[in-house]
């Protein structure tokens, strides 16, 4: 293994609208913005800049028993804070299966996203398996705790670059206010491009989440 010369930790608040419109169809829309801190490991160097911020909307359509597919638009912000990064349009296919035993559901989620810059396309290829469970009870309810591990391959590929890929590990611990309201604190490791010399990446997702009302 090739030693990361330094670790960037960030940070990402988000903010997340889900909407039920039937048993078959669900919506989903999202906010983010992505600060970064640069430091070595033995020495923190104080630099705190501005990555991106990113809006985002999915649909999902339920194919089966526990089995969804779903369609993602996505559009990125990297030219904040003096940045020299192109803007991104993205959009991501997926299909789910989730697998449940007692109170643990297993899932499953493959997926395709075309990452659109003015300088060119990449092609990633995901594979997520997750698991996760309420700490209290068979099922969640308001008043609990709930929690997710998972890992994620992805391969990206693009004419211009040789394929690269890359591993996370995440997990998370959220908490149910409410049936609206759900607030979701994830720690993620990133291991990128182990295929051609290692860069690790710590992430700290802050989430609300928020479902509205139907019926």
């Amino acid at each position: 293994m090739i030693q990361a010369q330094s670790d960037p930790f960030v940070w990402q608040p988000e903010i997340d609208v889900n909407y039920q419109l039937n048993p078959d169809w669900n919506f989903n829309m999202g906010i983010s913005y992505r600060s970064q801190v640069d430091f070595e490991l033995r020495r923190f160097d104080g630099e705190i800049s501005s990555s991106h911020i990113q809006w985002d909307a999915k649909a999902n359509y339920r194919t089966g028993f526990r089995s969804h597919i779903g369609m993602t638009s996505m559009y990125r912000i990297n030219q904040i804070a003096d940045r020299q990064a192109e803007n991104e349009f993205r959009l991501s296919e997926a299909y789910a299966l989730d697998i449940s035993f007692g109170k643990f559901s297993l899932g499953n989620r493959l997926q395709a996203d075309q990452r659109f810059r003015f300088s060119t396309t990449l092609f990633r290829f995901r594979y997520q398996l997750s698991l996760d469970f309420p700490l209290s009870g068979e099922r969640l309810d308001p008043g609990e705790f709930y929690t997710i591990f998972s890992t994620e391959s992805l391969l990206t590929t693009a004419s211009v670059i040789r394929p690269l890929w890359d591993q996370r590990f995440t997990g998370a611990l959220g908490y149910e206010l409410n049936k609206q309201w759900k607030l979701q604190l994830n720690f993620e490791f990133r291991a990128e491009g182990y295929n051609r010399g290692l860069i690790q990446r710590y992430f700290l997702y802050t989430r609300v989440i928020y479902a509205i009302p139907t019926g």
